[in-house]
């Protein structure tokens, strides 16, 4: 369990610091994103303005991936049979925030 933690430590630091560069360096998302993502610079900058990244990934409050589930039945990517709740997709690392 201990290993398992460790890594799932570094992998949560290796996403951080993916996420904060990402922040850093919006005219490179929008880039990277109209060039392989098939979306035009309007739609990539346009999606940018109204989505809000975490700061860091290690400590989420389970409402917010309650949300993003909903959100993803919702929009046909996870269907009726794969109904889920939060605490089935969360590895705590000892971070977790909320119930």
């Amino acid at each position: 369990m201990e290993t398992e933690n460790s890594e799932i430590k570094q992998l949560l630091e290796k996403l951080n610091h993916g996420v904060k560069y990402f922040l850093q360096h919006q005219d490179e998302a929008v880039e990277y994103i109209s060039t392989n993502l098939d979306y035009s610079k309007e739609d990539a900058t346009a999606w940018l303005s109204t989505v809000k990244f975490s700061e860091t990934l290690d400590c989420v409050d389970t409402k917010v991936v309650e949300e993003c589930i909903q959100i993803l039945q919702q929009a046909g990517v996870l269907t009726e049979g794969q109904r889920m709740k939060a605490k089935d997709v969360i590895v705590n690392s000892g971070r977790l925030a909320g119930p």
